[in-house]
């Protein structure tokens, strides 16, 4: 039990937390001031990760000094993030501008033998586990059917089947999670996170004290997490945590490019290093704007937010899938909302205001979604309608008018559900496009370093990335396979039955 003044410390470090949240999501953190908090928003994210045990997560058993060593283990192979912190916001900062200085100077020193001292404590680790741990049921490990102490058999079998595992959960759960919510998306969350408690006090008179909704905030993304992390105790819940972490993918774009497209706020860490094509949509519509009147200037404003609503859906579908799917619960939204979908995809299709692409820099890899003037920019249907202006009038009308046929026409059950399902699959199929375009940059950042580290015969590292890269392909390639086999195979048939009576 903890003591109140424990309370009354972690309250006062929560408050501490949201405030800086908040003050680093409207662009008001000083240079130092952010990195301050970017260590302490991993301090937190691995403090949820030992408080969920590793080790009862993978060996059904609890292991205090594993699940602490594991993490540290963990932080020590993702110091590039904090290096490319620095890199970025080394122009920002003041007080902390020699130790800037100095880990951007020593970047490749620091990063190398960071990774070399957590990869040997991971080998170290999983052969102690191998000699020692007991593997019992719920347990990841029991999963694979690897339960019991090892014998002098099956110790090999085991000390590599640990060994895996712990590099596996590394490359697809911790660093992954890592990037996106503890360093890219923390004050995003925590920003919803009040707005969403906010709105709970408002609409519905919770009566809470100042430290429960401090407590709350602070804590908005703790229980997710944790939950999350216990889907890996069982068959079961390995297959949805699958499913969910390539969901994510999606989703965390919302809060890396969506949500600073319409607030006009960026993060330097990531738009430091993807260079132009990221402009607001208010800024650029305001430019388009300056040559539009009337009917234009109504039709302008019907296009790009119609093209927001399109990506918004496009970027939350899987997620929202997985998450029905996990609770069990019907796939269905509203007349109005499938309307406005088909509405929305439509407009986006004939004049895009974003497009995706492979991020093919060195410093990141993965998805870069960029937005571009809709009244400055081609697209194919200017090949039949050379006049922007006039396109852009009859894309809105016809936008517009779909929305209109398809709400009349989801007044018969049979059409309705079939129009759901062209919404879903459209929309899983730019998740595979996504993923696809996820996994190549993936991909092409693996051989280039494997290459590298064969050359340089860097042993140790080869081993590790090219563990990597096998994970890598079979988490996506595999993982979206089963998550589209999962959805329509075993759920989503019972569901459309369900559904027509």
């Amino acid at each position: 039990m903890e003591s109140k003044t424990e309370k009354r410390i972690e309250l006062f470090l929560l408050l501490i937390i949201v405030i800086l949240q908040v003050m680093d999501f409207l662009g008001l953190l000083s240079g130092d001031a952010d990195f301050a908090k970017k260590i302490l928003s991993w301090v937190g994210f691995g403090y949820i990760f030992i408080k969920a045990s590793l080790s009862t997560m993978l060996f059904g058993n609890k292991k205090p000094k594993f699940d602490l060593i594991i993490i540290l283990s963990y932080f020590l192979l993702t110091i590039k993030d904090l290096v490319k912190a620095a890199s970025v916001g080394l122009e920002e900062v003041h007080l902390l501008e020699e130790t800037y200085i100095f880990i951007v100077n020593n970047s490749a020193i620091i990063e190398k033998y960071s990774f070399y001292l957590g990869a040997i404590i991971i080998l170290f680790l999983a052969l102690r586990a191998a000699l020692k741990f007991e593997i019992k049921r719920p347990s990841l490990m029991a999963v694979l059917h690897e339960t019991g102490k090892s014998s002098k058999k099956t110790f090999i079998i085991r000390f590599l089947s640990i060994f895996t595992v712990l590099v596996a959960f590394f490359i697809i759960v911790f660093n992954m999670c890592t990037e996106w919510l503890a360093v890219a998306l923390d004050a995003p969350l925590a920003v919803i996170g009040i707005f969403f408690y906010l709105f709970v006090i408002v609409r519905y008179h919770k009566h809470l004290s100042p430290n429960n909704i401090i407590h709350k905030i602070g804590s908005f993304g703790e229980e997710f997490y944790e939950k999350f992390i216990e889907m890996f105790h069982s068959k079961k819940g390995l297959s949805l945590g699958i499913m969910g972490l390539l969901a994510l993918h999606l989703l965390t774009d919302v809060g890396h490019f969506i949500i600073p497209y319409i607030t006009t706020l960026k993060s330097t860490f990531y738009f430091g290093h993807l260079g132009t094509g990221h402009d607001p949509l208010f800024y650029l519509f305001l430019e388009d704007m300056k040559s539009s009147r009337g009917i234009e200037l109504i039709a302008l404003i019907t296009a790009y937010i119609l093209n927001l609503i399109a990506m918004l859906f496009l970027l939350i579908l899987p997620t929202f899938v997985w998450y029905r799917f996990f609770k069990k619960k019907l796939l269905h939204v509203s007349k109005t909302t499938l309307a406005l979908v088909f509405s929305s995809l439509l407009c986006f299709l004939l004049t895009p205001a974003f497009f995706i692409k492979r991020i093919t820099g060195s410093a990141l890899a993965g998805v870069d979604l960029q937005t571009k003037s809709i009244l400055s920019s081609s697209s194919f249907i200017n090949w039949i309608i050379p006049d922007r202006i006039t396109s852009i009038i009859i894309v809105a009308a016809l936008a517009i008018t779909l929305g209109i046929i398809t709400w009349l026409l989801e007044h018969n059950k049979k059409i309705e559900k079939d129009m759901f399902i062209i919404a879903v699959i459209i929309g899983l199929s730019f998740f595979g496009f996504y993923i696809y375009y996820y996994f190549m940059s993936l991909c092409s950042y693996y051989i280039q370093t494997i290459i590298y580290l064969a050359t340089s015969k860097e042993i140790l590292l080869l081993l590790y990335f090219a563990l990597f890269a096998l994970t890598t392909i079979a988490f996506y390639i595999g993982g979206y396979i089963f998550f589209i086999y999962e959805i329509f195979k075993k759920h989503w048939f019972r569901i459309s039955d369900k559904y027509l009576k």
